[in-house]
């Protein structure tokens, strides 16, 4: 097992100005999608916060990442918004790391739910991806 500090109730608040490339342009000229964060934008949010909590707390050659993941996108935000996002370390089993989070913008809460890192040595999972991409060119 791999000797590590994350506990459970590590508690992080990570904070980003949506921009417009936190939208998914609607295709048309001017939509309504081009001003609002997307559910995407929102979680690859959580994974920088989860990383930033999670990774310095592991010896050096290793990382987190992601395993599983569930977002529920309440309420919409306007990409000039401030985002707040509130994670937390509820579990800890083995290399697993299971957490809860919360986002809001100026105006309350938009999007709430969990999520499950793992903690891997980073050349061994370099050299697995490498692997796997090789044997798809091996007849």
């Amino acid at each position: 097992m791999i000797e590590h500090k994350i506990r459970a109730g590590l508690i992080t608040t990570y904070q980003k100005e949506a921009t417009q490339n936190d939208a998914i342009p609607s295709g048309d000229s001017v939509g309504i999608m081009d001003y609002l964060v997307s559910t995407p934008a929102l979680f690859r949010m959580v994974i920088e916060a989860s990383s930033e909590l999670l990774d310095p707390l592991l010896p050096a050659d290793f990382i987190t990442v992601g395993k599983s993941a569930e977002i529920t996108h309440e309420k919409p935000s306007l990409t000039n918004s401030m985002i707040t996002m509130k994670l937390m370390v509820t579990k800890v089993e083995d290399d697993r790391v299971f957490l809860e989070f919360t986002g809001h913008d100026p105006h309350g809460e938009i999007c709430k739910g969990t999520c499950e890192r793992v903690i891997v040595n980073k050349e061994v999972l370099l050299e697995y991806a490498y692997k796997r991409g090789n044997s798809q060119f091996d007849l």
